[in-house]
Formats: structure tokens, C-alpha cells, sequence
């Protein structure tokens, strides 16, 4: 009997068990043997980042002690390091090696603006060339996760394998049901779409391999494609050359026509602005030589000075992050921070930038609730009860006042425009309005700031006073979960004030089982509650903390709701920005 050790993910049950069939169709027993995390020997669980972390390093030590015969990987997961005592056999069949968009279901081009989700600086950096206008969130997870994404109304396409896609074939055929798939034309990772088949070295060796199982030599040199595998040593000797780090963005491709192997690579500047490209032609038993030459030909070109190309996830883009103090950086080395609701990417970069690994996994998602767009546009008039100012208080606010076409009215009547932070600030401002107040970061600051700027002055001497000011009137667009701090002291403040629910938060339908499972096994260092509905969905899906993980409360409200919920906090940020975050974090670090 041949074990086959896999894990238990779908698309990599999907592998394993074709791999398994290409060696039960040439006489061997083959059974599948499920591997976990358990004993590996990294505390962060890179994999869960898009790195080659733990999961790789457990089929490699199962291998290793013995627990199971063979691993099938995905070969762009594995890093170009060989390991002692192993060896990658076999490389059968490639599948297609290209990415494509998967669109949110209402949706058949890309929208100006569009969100689009990735975990890979490698597809951000090309996406954003591709799309100047868009936003790229990131986020992780196996293929049904992450096309989730842009199926809760949370982003509007996401960028998906199309090996992956292929391979799990049927099992998506509902989710993927009537949606718009668009091809990128893009460079993909090194090695995307094929297989790894890695065993112990002494049992692939021919004709010496061990009377254990003598003919396993055999069936893995007859299911190699050394075609496939040509490609890809080019492919990955590009990467030995670089020295790239998992968070390069570095894309490559090879193919053989007419006999001759064609590798393309390149290098991008992670904003998109700016590649450097080559491509070079030679005999395929060349592989090696014609991607460590066509490395240094980039390297020749500049590749170093437009990308740090031995970034890895824990500390990619720190000149994006300018506001970080620098005594920060390195603050959380070796950390695991899971962000439930990853809408921000400043937060989770400056996270990384302090040296912490993140899983960036959603745990609520947005739902936009009914409202009558003709009372609204009512409400909005003059012939209406006097609407003076209103107040943005997320991005999302934003998102709902430009889908239900209110955004040029609130112009055109005049209306006082105040937001509650940074973020809220921005949104508001790319969709066209004025932003003449703003709170420092949260409901609080905010409410202070719209009374102090609607105190008359004080009077002068000469002038007579001027008749009192009509009361103002704030009109509060936002989520129905939001709290009543900006409401209630307003109208303390004599204001009137309407309040309009345009949409809230639930809990997502299910979590990454891969993030499940390092939750439970205390991979988890701290989560940061970014707001009370976070706190409730992943109390909903994970239950609380263990004694080994941090729970770190943006602002008072989170904090509360992590109280009331019977959990145990641990810091809470004192603002809502990455260095107020980081500095929180950085408390636990030093336990």
C-alpha cells in the first residue's frame, strides 16, 4: 500500500486523488492519508497568508518520519529550496497556468473603481496596471472562500487560478452558475497549475530504489511530464536567481514550440507603475541555464530598483507605510495576527510592516437594506424639513449613497458634509463631496467637531448681534448596527437629527477551515476587533480565544462588545489608525 499524504482541503483532496488514479492505473495500491499541522515546526501558519508555510512544511515532515510514501503539492507553493532527503519525483500533466477575474454575479465588465481581491502582490501589481482606477483588497482563503468575496456584495471580482478552477470543475458549477469569468493577461506565478508528487529520495532513485516499494520508482518516472518539468525548472531557476521572496512580485512563463523552450519574465513595481521584462529562447535540456541568464538580465535592467524582490509577506511594502513610527518595525517579528474584516489595507500593511504574518479573513459581510429612494430624495429638498448637514461615518456609507444616486443632490442642495475619519474622508471626497468637517477618528470627535462649527461667533463690539441661527439638522446615513454616540450627543446639543439605515453587517456563511483550525490550535497570537459585529461573528464561528491568543478592541465600542460577549481583552487601540493598532499589538508582543 502506497500513502499518499494530502490535505484535506477540497481542491487539494481534487489533486491527491488524480494523482492517485495516474499511479492505481499503473498497478499500485494507493490510499490517501489526511495530514495535519500538528508537529510542525513553525508557530505561524504561512500557508495561510499565501506563503509555503506550515502545510507544506507537514507533508515534508510526514514524509520525512515516515507517516506517508508520496505528497502532492502545488508546485508555485513549494519554495526552490531542495530538501534534504527529498525530491520531486514527479511533475505529471501542467494544467492551464493563467489567472482569471471572477466577477460578482450581477455584474459583466468591471465597474470604474471596481474592488478586486488577492492575496498576491505578484496579480496586485499587474491588476492595478491593468486597472489604474481600481482597489485591490487583500484576502486569503481556498477558492470557495474567496469567490465568496465577490458574491456577498463585499468586492466586485476576485482573481482566481484557472488550474484551480478546472481542477475543482463540478464542485463549483453552482457557485460559478451564470457568473462572468474574464481572462487576465498577466504573467502567472512560477510553476502555476502544475503538481509536485514528492517522496523520499532513496525511493525514487532507478533501478536502486528499496524492496519496500520497488515499483514506485517506476510508475512516478512513467506519470512525470518532462515537458512540464523543462518549463518549470526554467520557471523556478528565475526565482534561485532573484533570490525572490514569497511577496516579489515576480511573474514568469515558459513554453516549448517547435522543440525550443521560450521563457518570458518579469518583474513590477507593486503599484503597478512601472516593469522591467525579458525573454529569452534555448534548448529545453537548457532549462536551468535559461532562467538563471534570463534573471540576471533583469537584474541588469533595474528589476532590483522598481520592487523588493526578496520581499516576503511578513514585510512587503514599508515605503507605503510612511506614517509607521520606526521604532515599530520589527515590533511583532515572528507574530500570527488574524484581521476578521480586512477592508482596510493600511491596517493589515502596517501589521506586516511591524514584522507580524497576517490572515486577512473576513468574518461579517456587508448587506445593503431596502430604502425608498423617492422619500430619501423627499427628505432632501427644501420643501422638506430643513436638512442642514449630514454625517459620513464608513466607506460604506459612501458606497450605498452613490448606488442609490443621492450623491449629486446632497451637492446640489448645499448640504454640510462631515466625516468621521481619514477613510470615511476619502471616500466621500472621491465621490465628489466636500468634506468640511472632520472628526479625528471616531463618532465622538466628530459630533464635538459639528457643534463647535455651528456655535454662532462670538459677537463684536459695534455690531449689533445677528438673529439666531436656525437649528441645525443632521440627516445620518448609516449602518443599522451603528451606535448612538453621534446621534445622542447631538441632540443633546439641541440638534434634530434623522437617522436613515442603508445597510448592515452579518456574519459571513462559513470560515476558511484552514484558519478554523489554527484558531483552535493557538497558531493565532491576537485578533484585532475592528467593530462590534466582528466581535459577534467570530465569537458566532470560532467561539472565543484561547489563553494563547490576544483579543486587541479598535475603539471603546469594540472593547464593550467584547466584555458583554465574556471575553477577555487584552489592549484596545486608543484610534482607529495602523500606529495606534501596531502600538496595541506591540503591548502583547513583549508576553
Amino acid at each position: 500500500m502506497i500513502r499518499l499524504g494530502t490535505r484535506s482541503s477540497d481542491l487539494a483532496l481534487t489533486q491527491s486523488t488524480w494523482v492517485a488514479d495516474l499511479l492505481r492505473e499503473r498497478g499500485l495500491d494507493v490510499e490517501l492519508v489526511p495530514i495535519t499541522t500538528t508537529g510542525d515546526r513553525s508557530r505561524a501558519p504561512l500557508a495561510l497568508m499565501g506563503g509555503v508555510g506550515v502545510f507544506a512544511a507537514a507533508l515534508r515532515t510526514a514524509l520525512l518520519n515516515g507517516e506517508c510514501d508520496l505528497a502532492v503539492h502545488s508546485l508555485k507553493d513549494l519554495p526552490v529550496a531542495p530538501v534534504e532527503g527529498l525530491t520531486i519525483a514527479a511533475i505529471p500533466g501542467r494544467e492551464d497556468p493563467s489567472d482569471v477575474l471572477v466577477l460578482a454575479p450581477h455584474l459583466r465588465e468591471l465597474p470604474e473603481g471596481a474592488r478586486i481581491g488577492t492575496g498576491s502582490p505578484r496579480r496586485a501589481a499587474q491588476v492595478r496596471a491593468l486597472y489604474p482606477t481600481c482597489q485591490i483588497a487583500d484576502i486569503r482563503g481556498n477558492v470557495p472562500t474567496r469567490i465568496a468575496r465577490a458574491t456577498d456584495g463585499d468586492l466586485d471580482a476576485v482573481v482566481l487560478a484557472t488550474a484551480g478552477l478546472n481542477r475543482l470543475g463540478d464542485r463549483l458549477a453552482d457557485v460559478l452558475d451564470d457568473r462572468t469569468v474574464l481572462p487576465l493577461p498577466i504573467l502567472p506565478a512560477a510553476a502555476q497549475g502544475a503538481l509536485a508528487v514528492e517522496c523520499r529520495t532513496a525511493d525514487a532513485e532507478l533501478p536502486a530504489a528499496p524492496a519496500t516499494h520497488p515499483e514506485l520508482a517506476e510508475a512516478l518516472a512513467a506519470i512525470d511530464d518532462a515537458a512540464a518539468r523543462a518549463c518549470i525548472t526554467a520557471e523556478r531557476a528565475v526565482l534561485t536567481e532573484l533570490e525572490a521572496g514569497c511577496a516579489a512580485p515576480v511573474g514568469t512563463h515558459a513554453e516549448l514550440t517547435d522543440g525550443d523552450l521560450t521563457l518570458t519574465a518579469a518583474v513590477f513595481a507593486p503599484d503597478g507603475s512601472a516593469s522591467v521584462t525579458a525573454t529569452m529562447t534555448g534548448h529545453p535540456w537548457d532549462a536551468a541555464a535559461i532562467g538563471h541568464d534570463l534573471a540576471r538580465e533583469l537584474l541588469d535592467q533595474g528589476a532590483a530598483d522598481i520592487a523588493d524582490i526578496g520581499a516576503t509577506l511578513g514585510r512587503h511594502r514599508l515605503d507605503a507605510l510612511p506614517a509607521l513610527a520606526p521604532t515599530a518595525a520589527g515590533a511583532l517579528t515572528g507574530r500570527t495576527i488574524l484581521v476578521p474584516r480586512p477592508e482596510d489595507d493600511r491596517i493589515v500593511d502596517a501589521i506586516r510592516a511591524a514584522g507580524a504574518a497576517v490572515i486577512a479573513h473576513p468574518m461579517t459581510r456587508i448587506e445593503p437594506l431596502d430604502a425608498d429612494v423617492s422619500a430619501l430624495r423627499s427628505l432632501l429638498t427644501p420643501d422638506a424639513a430643513p436638512i442642514t448637514h449630514v454625517a459620513v461615518t464608513s466607506p460604506r456609507t459612501v458606497e450605498r449613497l452613490v448606488g442609490l444616486g443621492l450623491i449629486e443632490q446632497i451637492r446640489d442642495v448645499g448640504l454640510i458634509v462631515s466625516a468621521v475619519g481619514p477613510a470615511s474622508t476619502a471616500a466621500a471626497e472621491a465621490a465628489g463631496l466636500t468634506v468640511t468637517i472632520r472628526g479625528t477618528h471616531d463618532a465622538a470627535t466628530l459630533a464635538t467637531a459639528m457643534i463647535d462649527a455651528s456655535l454662532p461667533d462670538q459677537p463684536t463690539a459695534g455690531i449689533p448681534d445677528q438673529p439666531p441661527a436656525a437649528t441645525p439638522h443632521a440627516w445620518l446615513p448609516a449602518s443599522a448596527l451603528a451606535s448612538d454616540t453621534l446621534a445622542d450627543a447631538l441632540t443633546v446639543a439641541g440638534w434634530q437629527v434623522t437617522r436613515t439605515p442603508l445597510y448592515t453587517s452579518r456574519p459571513v456563511e462559513s470560515v476558511d477551515q484552514d484558519v478554523a483550525d489554527a484558531w483552535r490550535r493557538g497558531l493565532i497570537d491576537a485578533v484585532v476587533i475592528t467593530a462590534p459585529s466582528v466581535a459577534d461573528a467570530l465569537r458566532h464561528h470560532l467561539g472565543h480565544a484561547g489563553p494563547g491568543t490576544a483579543v486587541i478592541a479598535i475603539g471603546e465600542p469594540s472593547a464593550h462588545a467584547i466584555r458583554a460577549g465574556g471575553g477577555i481583552l487584552a489592549a484596545t487601540a486608543t484610534e482607529p489608525t495602523p500606529a495606534a493598532i501596531v502600538a496595541a499589538l506591540s503591548t502583547i508582543a513583549k508576553d
